[in-house]
């Protein structure tokens, strides 16, 4: 069965909920962080392995994840997981006016805020999945690892760098 992980900022929980009942719909289990971390757990964990066991990670990509520190952690250890082949990373916009991070900008998403045109991307994105399931992997080559390499540090710069201006646009708004 193909897994999926959904992360969202607390204000988009609503579309996060009615993206993961349309997964399951389509026969994806969705893991929830909150149904997976006890009280007294340590959640960092549960999360790593989440997003490591997931054939598909979503972020939500709304005005309001601009502003969710974890959302930035959470999407750079799943970019570190596609990276080796383990998850897709998966860009949803939840409006028009919604811009993917830098991390992102590259990625094919999905435009939830057009249930038609949603609907029939997250079909094909189910059916590649499971195809790419069924067909057995092959160890990386030399060539495929420098290039992972590479494509992580890009995104370790980029992520450097959406830190420096998250942190430079608080220090403006306290001053």
């Amino acid at each position: 069965m193909t897994k999926a992980f959904i992360s969202y900022a607390r204000p988009d929980e609503e579309e996060a909920r009615r993206l993961g009942a349309e997964l399951e719909q389509r026969g994806v289990a969705v893991a929830w962080l909150d149904r997976l971390v006890a009280p007294g757990e340590s959640w960092a964990a549960q999360l790593q392995r989440a997003i490591s066991e997931s054939d598909v990670f979503f972020v939500l990509v709304s005005t309001e994840s601009e502003k969710s520190q974890w959302l930035a952690t959470e999407t750079a250890l799943a970019l570190s997981q596609a990276a080796w082949g383990r998850t897709r990373v998966v860009p949803v916009l939840l409006d028009r006016r919604a811009r993917p991070s830098d991390l992102l900008q590259s990625i094919q998403g999905i435009e939830l805020f057009d249930r038609d045109r949603s609907g029939h991307q997250l079909d094909a994105l189910v059916r590649s999945i499971q195809s790419e399931r069924e067909q057995p992997r092959e160890p990386p080559s030399t060539r495929d690892l420098e290039v992972q390499l590479a494509q992580l540090k890009t995104a370790r710069v980029a992520l450097e760098k959406e830190m420096v201006l998250k942190q430079s646009k608080r220090a403006v708004w306290s001053l």
